[in-house]
Protein backbone atom coordinates (compact mmCIF):
# COMPACT_ATOMS: atom_id res chain seq x y z
CA UNK A 1 0.00 0.00 0.00
CA UNK A 2 1.45 3.74 -0.58
CA UNK A 3 0.72 4.48 2.84
CA UNK A 4 3.66 1.98 3.71
CA UNK A 5 5.80 3.41 1.02
CA UNK A 6 8.75 5.41 2.61
CA UNK A 7 11.26 7.62 1.91
CA UNK A 8 14.42 6.43 2.58
CA UNK A 9 17.28 8.76 4.83
CA UNK A 10 20.51 7.59 2.99
CA UNK A 11 19.29 6.40 -0.26
CA UNK A 12 20.01 3.62 -2.61
CA UNK A 13 23.21 2.71 0.02
CA UNK A 14 20.79 1.97 2.95
CA UNK A 15 18.62 -0.74 0.68
CA UNK A 16 18.49 -4.53 1.35
CA UNK A 17 19.08 -6.70 -1.89
CA UNK A 18 15.31 -6.86 -1.60
CA UNK A 19 14.16 -3.64 -0.97
CA UNK A 20 16.61 -2.46 -4.41
CA UNK A 21 14.26 -5.00 -6.17
CA UNK A 22 10.96 -2.88 -5.52
CA UNK A 23 12.35 0.81 -5.03
CA UNK A 24 11.37 3.67 -6.91
CA UNK A 25 14.66 5.80 -7.31
CA UNK A 26 13.62 9.63 -8.50
CA UNK A 27 14.64 13.17 -9.12
CA UNK A 28 13.19 15.86 -7.11
CA UNK A 29 12.99 19.51 -8.53
CA UNK A 30 16.25 20.33 -7.25
CA UNK A 31 17.68 17.47 -8.99
CA UNK A 32 18.09 15.44 -5.42
CA UNK A 33 17.66 11.57 -5.56
CA UNK A 34 14.88 10.27 -3.48
CA UNK A 35 14.80 6.81 -2.99
CA UNK A 36 10.89 5.28 -1.30
CA UNK A 37 10.57 1.97 -1.12
CA UNK A 38 8.12 -0.93 1.15
CA UNK A 39 10.95 -1.53 3.60
CA UNK A 40 11.33 -5.14 4.16
CA UNK A 41 9.69 -5.13 7.73
CA UNK A 42 6.57 -3.30 6.41
CA UNK A 43 6.58 -5.69 3.33
CA UNK A 44 5.85 -8.62 5.91
CA UNK A 45 3.09 -6.96 7.71
CA UNK A 46 1.31 -6.31 4.20
CA UNK A 47 2.25 -10.09 3.70
CA UNK A 48 0.36 -11.20 6.74
CA UNK A 49 -2.59 -9.15 5.85
CA UNK A 50 -2.61 -10.38 2.20
CA UNK A 51 -2.55 -13.82 3.92
CA UNK A 52 -5.63 -13.10 6.11
CA UNK A 53 -7.64 -11.92 3.06
CA UNK A 54 -6.93 -15.05 1.58
CA UNK A 55 -7.41 -17.44 4.43
CA UNK A 56 -10.80 -15.25 5.02
CA UNK A 57 -11.95 -16.70 1.74
CA UNK A 58 -10.44 -14.42 -0.91
CA UNK A 59 -10.18 -16.34 -4.23
CA UNK A 60 -8.04 -13.74 -6.77
CA UNK A 61 -5.48 -11.02 -5.75
CA UNK A 62 -5.58 -8.40 -8.82
CA UNK A 63 -2.48 -6.44 -7.94
CA UNK A 64 -2.24 -1.81 -8.56
CA UNK A 65 -0.20 -0.92 -11.07
CA UNK A 66 3.43 -1.52 -11.60
CA UNK A 67 5.67 -0.75 -14.58
CA UNK A 68 8.39 -3.06 -13.55
CA UNK A 69 7.38 -7.06 -14.70
CA UNK A 70 10.16 -8.11 -12.44
CA UNK A 71 8.72 -6.32 -9.51
CA UNK A 72 5.45 -8.59 -10.32
CA UNK A 73 7.56 -12.00 -10.39
CA UNK A 74 8.85 -11.16 -7.70
CA UNK A 75 5.38 -10.60 -5.77
CA UNK A 76 4.28 -13.65 -6.85
CA UNK A 77 7.45 -15.70 -5.34
CA UNK A 78 6.89 -13.77 -2.29
CA UNK A 79 2.89 -15.06 -2.09
CA UNK A 80 3.85 -19.15 -2.53
CA UNK A 81 6.58 -18.49 0.34
CA UNK A 82 3.88 -17.12 2.95
CA UNK A 83 1.19 -19.84 1.54
CA UNK A 84 -1.01 -17.50 -0.65
CA UNK A 85 -1.56 -19.63 -3.63
CA UNK A 86 -4.69 -18.17 -5.24
CA UNK A 87 -4.52 -16.60 -8.68
CA UNK A 88 -2.36 -13.54 -8.52
CA UNK A 89 -3.31 -11.19 -11.38
CA UNK A 90 -0.78 -8.64 -12.50
CA UNK A 91 -3.21 -4.83 -13.36
CA UNK A 92 -1.88 -3.06 -16.73
CA UNK A 93 -2.39 0.78 -16.26
CA UNK A 94 -2.20 1.38 -19.73
CA UNK A 95 0.19 4.40 -20.87
CA UNK A 96 -2.79 6.90 -22.52
CA UNK A 97 -0.56 10.02 -21.83
CA UNK A 98 2.65 11.48 -20.40
CA UNK A 99 0.87 13.61 -17.73
CA UNK A 100 -1.15 10.96 -16.56
CA UNK A 101 1.74 8.85 -16.59
CA UNK A 102 3.42 10.96 -14.83
CA UNK A 103 1.11 11.94 -12.22
CA UNK A 104 -0.31 8.24 -11.34
CA UNK A 105 3.21 7.16 -10.64
CA UNK A 106 3.64 10.02 -8.03
CA UNK A 107 0.64 9.16 -6.51
CA UNK A 108 0.92 5.36 -6.15
CA UNK A 109 5.12 5.44 -5.70
CA UNK A 110 5.90 3.29 -8.59
CA UNK A 111 8.91 1.90 -9.33
CA UNK A 112 10.35 3.35 -12.43
CA UNK A 113 12.39 1.42 -14.98
CA UNK A 114 15.33 3.53 -15.72
CA UNK A 115 15.46 5.30 -18.45
CA UNK A 116 11.07 4.80 -18.75
CA UNK A 117 10.44 8.45 -18.40
CA UNK A 118 12.85 9.73 -21.06
CA UNK A 119 11.48 7.09 -23.49
CA UNK A 120 8.14 8.78 -22.51
CA UNK A 121 9.14 12.71 -22.96
CA UNK A 122 10.91 11.46 -26.08
CA UNK A 123 7.37 9.96 -27.48
CA UNK A 124 5.37 12.35 -26.66
CA UNK A 125 5.08 14.27 -29.42
CA UNK A 126 1.66 13.67 -30.53
CA UNK A 127 -1.49 11.68 -28.67
CA UNK A 128 -0.84 9.39 -31.41
CA UNK A 129 2.91 8.93 -31.07
CA UNK A 130 2.57 8.39 -27.70
CA UNK A 131 -0.02 5.49 -27.56
CA UNK A 132 1.73 4.02 -29.93
CA UNK A 133 4.88 4.24 -27.97
CA UNK A 134 2.84 2.76 -24.84
CA UNK A 135 0.97 -0.29 -26.85
CA UNK A 136 4.90 -0.71 -27.66
CA UNK A 137 6.19 -0.70 -24.55
CA UNK A 138 2.64 -2.37 -23.09
CA UNK A 139 3.40 -5.78 -25.21
CA UNK A 140 6.86 -6.05 -24.31
CA UNK A 141 5.88 -5.47 -20.67
CA UNK A 142 2.94 -8.14 -20.63
CA UNK A 143 4.60 -10.52 -22.71
CA UNK A 144 7.41 -11.04 -19.72
CA UNK A 145 4.50 -10.65 -17.34
CA UNK A 146 2.76 -14.64 -19.05
CA UNK A 147 6.51 -15.56 -20.24
CA UNK A 148 6.74 -15.57 -16.36
CA UNK A 149 3.73 -17.60 -15.52
CA UNK A 150 1.18 -14.66 -15.53
CA UNK A 151 -2.25 -16.85 -15.09
CA UNK A 152 -3.43 -13.35 -17.06
CA UNK A 153 -3.94 -9.74 -17.60
CA UNK A 154 -6.19 -7.36 -15.91
CA UNK A 155 -6.19 -3.65 -17.75
CA UNK A 156 -6.83 -0.65 -16.15
CA UNK A 157 -8.60 1.25 -19.41
CA UNK A 158 -9.94 4.36 -17.76
CA UNK A 159 -12.71 4.18 -20.27
CA UNK A 160 -9.51 4.58 -23.48
CA UNK A 161 -9.54 1.48 -25.94
CA UNK A 162 -7.28 2.03 -27.99
CA UNK A 163 -4.15 1.38 -25.58
CA UNK A 164 -5.72 -1.81 -24.42
CA UNK A 165 -6.63 -3.38 -28.09
CA UNK A 166 -3.00 -2.14 -29.36
CA UNK A 167 -1.57 -4.39 -26.48
CA UNK A 168 -3.47 -7.54 -26.90
CA UNK A 169 -3.55 -7.34 -30.42
CA UNK A 170 0.20 -7.26 -30.10
CA UNK A 171 0.61 -10.23 -27.78
CA UNK A 172 -1.70 -12.02 -30.52
CA UNK A 173 -4.70 -12.54 -28.39
CA UNK A 174 -7.02 -11.25 -30.62
CA UNK A 175 -7.00 -10.74 -34.24
CA UNK A 176 -6.81 -7.52 -36.28
CA UNK A 177 -10.73 -8.12 -37.57
CA UNK A 178 -11.28 -8.05 -33.48
CA UNK A 179 -9.23 -4.95 -32.89
CA UNK A 180 -11.19 -3.64 -35.56
CA UNK A 181 -14.35 -3.93 -34.12
CA UNK A 182 -13.52 -2.69 -30.90
CA UNK A 183 -11.59 0.57 -32.38
CA UNK A 184 -14.31 1.42 -34.82
CA UNK A 185 -16.60 2.16 -31.56
CA UNK A 186 -16.21 5.28 -29.35
CA UNK A 187 -12.64 5.53 -31.10
CA UNK A 188 -11.23 5.97 -27.28
CA UNK A 189 -14.80 7.29 -25.41
CA UNK A 190 -14.64 10.85 -24.87
CA UNK A 191 -16.89 10.41 -21.81
CA UNK A 192 -17.03 8.46 -18.89
CA UNK A 193 -20.72 6.84 -18.81
CA UNK A 194 -22.45 7.12 -15.06
CA UNK A 195 -23.33 3.92 -13.18
CA UNK A 196 -26.50 5.48 -11.70
CA UNK A 197 -29.43 4.58 -13.22
CA UNK A 198 -28.49 1.68 -15.61
CA UNK A 199 -29.20 -1.50 -12.93
CA UNK A 200 -32.72 -3.29 -12.78
CA UNK A 201 -34.91 -2.66 -15.13
CA UNK A 202 -34.68 1.07 -15.49
CA UNK A 203 -31.77 0.48 -17.79
CA UNK A 204 -31.77 2.69 -20.95
CA UNK A 205 -30.95 1.20 -24.09
CA UNK A 206 -27.42 3.00 -25.15
CA UNK A 207 -25.35 2.78 -28.39
CA UNK A 208 -23.56 -0.44 -28.13
CA UNK A 209 -25.07 -1.87 -25.18
CA UNK A 210 -25.32 -5.14 -26.06
CA UNK A 211 -23.66 -8.41 -24.64
CA UNK A 212 -20.47 -9.83 -25.80
CA UNK A 213 -21.70 -13.11 -26.77
CA UNK A 214 -24.02 -11.00 -29.49
CA UNK A 215 -21.13 -8.58 -30.59
CA UNK A 216 -18.63 -11.42 -30.96
CA UNK A 217 -19.24 -14.91 -29.82
CA UNK A 218 -15.56 -15.90 -30.53
CA UNK A 219 -14.15 -13.20 -28.01
CA UNK A 220 -17.12 -14.43 -25.73
CA UNK A 221 -15.78 -18.52 -25.66
CA UNK A 222 -12.32 -16.49 -25.21
CA UNK A 223 -13.02 -15.17 -22.40
CA UNK A 224 -15.28 -18.20 -21.13
CA UNK A 225 -12.58 -20.51 -21.33
CA UNK A 226 -10.09 -17.85 -19.76
CA UNK A 227 -12.05 -17.88 -16.90
CA UNK A 228 -12.50 -21.75 -16.68
CA UNK A 229 -8.50 -21.88 -16.64
CA UNK A 230 -8.07 -19.42 -14.13
CA UNK A 231 -10.78 -21.10 -11.78
CA UNK A 232 -8.80 -24.73 -12.29
CA UNK A 233 -5.17 -22.67 -10.45
CA UNK A 234 -7.50 -22.35 -7.56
Amino acid sequence: HPDNIDVVEGGRAALTPTEARRARIVKDENGNEVVTVCRDNNFKKEMVYLKEKVDAGATLIITQMFLDAQVFLDFVDECKKYGINVPVLPGIMCLNNFNGLQRMTALCKTRLPEGLIEEASKANTSDGDFKSWGIQKGVEMCRALLDGGAVGLHFYTLNLERVTVGILKGLGLITAEQANICESADKDAKSMVSAQGIVGDARPKLPGNCSLKEVDPLMAKLVEEEKDRQMRCI
